[in-house]
């Protein structure tokens, strides 16, 4: 999976498709065929001996979990025998109904950023201005000019030269005062400033 650092803009990282693969329970996959009235006809099938598919169909309705992920050899296997038996039910709308709904919860698709806001995607990319703040006893306050995102702006300190991580506000976003506790010890402080609100 793509980091959040690795797209050009917030947009596409935030229309990034995932697939989040799983096997299906045979209590989910008999009531998709139940839905679809074709849990009975599934059953005269795999009964039939003299059906092609009788045996096939036999051990697909004897499964405790079902493998219709697409990315998967068996997967692949079990949509090949349910689009055989759609084709040798003449084409079985119901049949495909199940499959459609098997294949969509065994490979569900997410957006693993679409909720991702400025100040991550800014973070993620190193970009992330920061305001410099001075506490007093032991406190920081910082004030939004204006509404934006609902963040959790970083707080630093220099230590020994070097930008270091010391806490976070608790979530800012509304244009008003937040006050945030840091170790006493520091003159000057930076926080997160990714909208340019910090008066």
């Amino acid at each position: 999976m793509k980091t959040l650092a690795e797209f050009d803009t917030l947009e596409a990282a935030k229309e990034y498709p995932q697939t989040r693969s799983k096997m299906i329970h045979r209590d989910t996959m008999n009531f998709l065929l139940a839905k679809h009235s074709r849990y009975k006809r599934l059953k005269e099938i795999a009964n039939n001996p003299l059906n092609p598919l009788s045996e096939l169909v036999d051990a697909f309705m004897d499964s405790t979990e079902y493998n219709l992920i697409q990315s998967s050899a068996t997967g692949q296997g079990v949509i090949g025998l349910m689009q055989q038996l759609i084709v040798s039910e003449g084409n079985d709308e119901g049949l495909q109904s199940v499959l459609d709904a098997a294949i969509a919860t065994a490979n569900e698709v997410y957006y693993p950023y679409a909720n991702a806001t400025e100040h991550d995607f800014a973070k993620a990319k190193g970009t992330c201005p920061t305001k410099q703040v001075t506490p007093v006893n032991g406190y920081l306050k910082i004030t939004l000019t204006q509404d934006v995102e609902a963040h959790r702006p970083s707080v630093y300190a220099i230590i020994d030269g070097v930008n270091t991580y010391i806490t976070a506000f608790s979530e800012v976003g509304a244009a008003k005062s937040y006050n945030c506790q840091v170790p006493r010890g520091h003159t000057e402080f930076y926080v997160d400033d990714t909208y340019g609100a910090i008066a």
